[in-house]
């Protein structure tokens, strides 16, 4: 998952092993499914257990844009991700604060997804946003 903000705010990129998606079956479940299962790994994980002081404010305004990639390959959710970062460059951060790019399977690995947190600042270096 993508986590994002632009302008000076957090962002960062998150393999989380959500039970409710495995207990599921990540494979049969349907975008909302996985919305609505990421929604509780919000509510009951990073934002119930304070993981990330910066969540609460913006889940409970409504400010998080969820979207589900079912990219095949790690280049076509790199297409997606570039495509929420556009999207929240021009958002109006009133409305939309923060992306969580949710994908169910792609990277199942801690370790690859590890890797990923150094990307964005190496893809686009000219940019505000802090990890």
């Amino acid at each position: 998952m993508l986590g994002g903000g632009v302008n000076g705010e957090q962002w960062g990129i998150v393999s989380a092993k959500v039970p409710h998606l495995q207990a599921r079956g990540v494979g049969k479940m349907g975008e909302d499914e996985v919305i609505a299962a990421t929604r509780e790994w919000l509510e009951k994980a990073v934002i119930g257990l304070n993981l990330c002081p910066f969540a609460k404010a913006v889940y409970v305004k409504n400010q998080v844009r969820f979207v589900v990639s079912t990219a095949k390959h790690l280049d076509g959710w790199l297409e997606d991700l570039d495509r929420e970062l556009d999207f929240l460059v021009a958002a109006d951060p009133e409305i939309t604060e923060t992306t969580l790019l949710i994908h169910p399977t792609l990277l199942p690995d801690f370790s690859i997804s590890t890797i990923l947190c150094s990307w964005p600042k190496l893809l686009w270096p000219n940019t505000n946003w802090k990890a």
